[in-house]
């Protein structure tokens, strides 16, 4: 069977990662591992510089970036916040209620699983004003965060795990979230070669504004299959099924990559399925692994998506200290593509060599 890669894993969590790291790759797994705050990067891309196939990325989660506004209650009122930036407060998202089940699964699609036609329009209603965060309006901790991430940027081609969340209590700091995302953006531009490991729940739409804002993803009548601002949501994005190629071929450079060679995955995508048709069109990646796969939601979009944008992960470890043996892990790897697999209605060995590639080429850089 093809090699298997890990798009989406934390091995820095292990307590022995560096003994896990040698064995893992001498069973001839590749990874992306990534990072929750980026003082974590430098230690971790030590710990790997041994095993080349394991790949470190630099990230500050969305998690940390919420419970650092709101353990210091700073989270910016949306009120002062739009003031400061002009915006009127209504051009504001929503926020979810406080008391929504902060899980992957809750947010509602119109068809009740969240599937997606191969060929369908995304419906996505027009772009949303978010308005810009003072950085006098995060808290000291997370300022700190965020500076060692803008200084480490410039050398880092592999972003992850960064995003938005905005379920349960953490959409309170909806707000810190999106000033932080905009200085990571910026960060951490798009240029050939970088990789973007993206978390987004309950904020697929924000979050894919802000990539389009920062230049990652194509904006809007830049040439790609994105409506102008003045073009009606019926005439949306991805009115014809991506052209279908050979299992195991990889995709070519405009499907899937931008022009400039950078590309974005969506870890453990759980929006809706209007999101995901928005994400397929403007060219995102999708990393699936055996807890989204366990879903109904989770296996519908598995097997809607085109084979050649998809990838797969484990997130594992989910914790700090949670033990990790490269034998568990080849076995979670392997867990998530069988249930691909089913999700596919094929064979493990038939989705492998196709799945390797598309990581190969995501790794090569």
């Amino acid at each position: 069977m093809a090699q298997l890669y890990d798009l989406h894993c934390h091995l820095g969590f292990a307590p022995d990662a560096a003994a896990t790291a040698l064995e893992a790759q001498r069973l001839g797994l590749s990874a992306l591992c990534c990072t929750v705050e980026p003082n974590d990067y430098e230690p971790l891309r030590r710990l790997l510089e041994p095993t080349p196939d394991l790949r470190p990325a630099l990230g500050l989660h969305p998690w940390q970036v919420a419970d650092a506004a709101l353990a210091a209650g700073t989270a910016p009122d949306a009120a002062a916040i739009a003031t400061a930036s002009g915006a009127p407060r209504d051009a504001l998202p929503a926020a979810p209620s406080v008391a929504a089940p902060a899980d992957r699964t809750a947010s509602a699609s119109p068809d009740g699983l969240g599937t997606m036609s191969p060929g369908a329009p995304s419906a996505h209603p027009g772009h949303i004003a978010i308005p810009s965060t003072p950085h006098d309006t995060l808290p000291t901790d997370l300022e700190r965060q965020l500076e060692l991430f803008e200084a480490l940027a410039p050398d880092a081609l592999l972003i992850g795990e960064v995003g938005l969340d905005f379920a349960g209590p953490r959409a309170d700091a909806r707000e810190a979230q999106v000033a932080a995302l905009r200085r990571i953006l910026a960060a951490a531009p798009p240029r050939s070669g970088r990789l973007y490991s993206l978390h987004a729940v309950r904020s697929a739409d924000v979050l894919l504004d802000l990539l389009e804002e920062a230049g990652v993803l194509p904006a809007p009548g830049a040439g790609h299959a994105g409506r102008t601002p003045d073009e009606p949501a019926s005439a949306s994005r991805g009115t014809s099924s991506p052209t279908p190629h050979a299992p195991g071929e990889p995709a070519s450079p405009s499907r899937g990559t931008s022009p400039a060679g950078h590309a974005v995955i969506f870890h453990w995508f759980s929006g809706t399925s209007q999101e995901l048709a928005r994400a397929r069109d403007l060219g995102c990646f999708f990393s699936v692994g055996p807890r989204m796969l366990a879903t109904r939601r989770g296996r519908a979009y598995a097997h809607d998506l085109p084979l050649d944008r998809l990838v797969l992960e484990t997130d594992a470890p989910s914790r700090p200290g949670e033990l990790l043996s490269a034998a568990g892990w080849l076995a979670q790897l392997t867990e998530a593509l069988t249930a691909l697999a089913a999700a596919r209605g094929t064979e493990p060995a038939a989705l492998a060599p196709a799945l390797a590639a598309t990581s190969k080429r995501l790794l090569a850089r």
